[in-house]
């Protein structure tokens, strides 16, 4: 086994397991893409896909089904297409998300603040402001992020001036106060 290969596969930090009877191809050793790991049977080799730091720690966290439907939420094709499955978002992520740049961005809060008839019946309970946008709101063709809190802020300077751009404070100050006020861009 050439030794350049091996200090190369190291200095990527890969986990690296080798046999005396390895043979590695170097251009397996891309960085980012493809490591090569030992697989641990008679000493043969397997590639192993390698994921950045931000992917492995939204993998981490999407270990916990309510992260993984979160992502899902996070993107209406993956809301049709998944439902509330968190086995298929993190399949999902792991195969094409992490390429695609997709992460976690749904904000229940957010998603409510935008319309009316969820902010009477949801409120801020995010928990059900998820399952609402998994059950009927992605079928419904709502957006995930239609309300728009710089515009919120930026019509009201009594909230610019409390909560900057602060988009969740600002979701939220809609939810609870800025409807019954009767505030533009609340609903």
């Amino acid at each position: 086994m050439n030794i350049l290969k091996i200090i190369f596969a190291l200095l990527i930090g890969l986990s690296f397991g080798v046999s005396a009877s390895t043979q590695v191809d170097a251009s397996d050793l891309t960085v980012g893409k493809v490591p090569v790991t030992s697989s641990g049977t008679s000493g043969s080799i397997v590639a192993q896909r390698y994921l950045p730091r931000r992917c492995r720690d939204i993998m981490d966290d999407m270990k916990d089904d309510t992260y993984a439907l979160l992502y899902i939420a996070s993107y209406s094709d993956l809301a049709k297409a998944f439902g509330r499955n968190p086995d298929r978002a993190r399949r999902h992520f792991e195969e094409y998300g992490c390429d695609e740049g997709r992460s976690i961005t749904f904000d229940g809060w957010i998603y409510v603040a935008g319309y009316s008839d969820l902010i009477r019946a949801i409120g801020l309970d995010e928990r059900k402001a998820l399952d609402h946008f998994l059950l009927h709101g992605a079928r419904e063709g709502r957006s995930n992020a239609k309300f728009n809190a710089s515009a919120y802020a930026n019509r009201y300077n009594d909230l610019k001036a409390k909560f900057g751009n602060n988009s969740r404070k600002l979701a939220q100050h809609c939810i609870r106060y800025g409807f019954r006020e009767r505030r533009e861009f609340c609903g």
